[in-house]
């Protein structure tokens, strides 16, 4: 009797073991599943800001602000895109999306206007402006740092807007400089267009964080 008794208990226990290790290999499972996507996430998103800042800093400035504005917005404007594009890949807020849609959408038409311009503008003499050669440089290097001290949770949607709103505002800073030193109606025009649009977008962030961020849910 204590022999069936005892049998009958360690097969209970054997069972209660048994469903623990299958809970605990699920457990472990779907973080692991959690920690590879926010990983993803967050690996793409710093690759595509090295990129940008590297592609900036390749920049060939000849101190002329038409010309520096243009060369140095254009891979600006490429690292918002691809940040949406990644965004678009794991974000989960409608009104976010929108929003990177809207980023690909103006930037990649803005670029292809950019581009445009410095290929009818090539070479001839023009004056240079040594002042906005430094502050380009300054509001690039300010943007690199403000991007770093990103507050970052590794929930995509709160993730995307903390980068995007310290990119946005070196997208401003630089426009804001040329309107000071632009020749071209062109070029102003953009400019002017970016400092309305990007502090729009950027009101809009806040809003987001102010509520919606402020209880996304954080990586664990």
């Amino acid at each position: 009797m204590l022999n069936k008794t005892a049998r009958f208990v360690y097969l209970v226990i054997a069972f209660l073991v048994f469903c623990g290790s299958v809970q605990a290999a699920e457990h472990r499972m779907q973080k692991m599943s959690r920690g590879t996507a926010d990983q993803s996430f967050d690996a793409l998103m710093d690759k595509s800001i090295k990129t940008m800042h590297e592609r900036m800093g390749q920049v060939a400035m000849n101190g002329v602000p038409d010309h520096d504005f243009a060369a140095m917005m254009i891979p600006h404007h490429q690292g918002a895109i691809d940040m949406a594009g990644i965004f678009l890949r794991y974000g989960k807020d409608f009104r976010l999306s929108s929003l990177a849609r809207r980023i690909i959408g103006q930037q990649r038409a803005e670029i292809k206007l950019m581009q445009t311009w410095l290929d009818r503008h090539k070479g001839g003499p023009a004056e240079q402006a040594k002042s906005f050669t430094e502050l380009i440089q300054a509001a690039d290097a300010t943007m690199h740092a403000e991007m770093e001290k990103a507050q970052k949770t590794g929930n995509p949607d709160h993730d995307f807007v903390t980068l995007m709103i310290p990119h946005h505002q070196g997208a401003i800073a630089m426009a804001k400089g040329f309107m000071k030193y632009g020749k071209s109606p062109v070029l102003l025009r953009l400019a002017r267009g970016i400092v309305t649009g990007q502090e729009r977008e950027i009101a809009f962030m806040d809003r987001w964080l102010k509520s919606d961020g402020s209880e996304a849910p954080k990586h664990q």
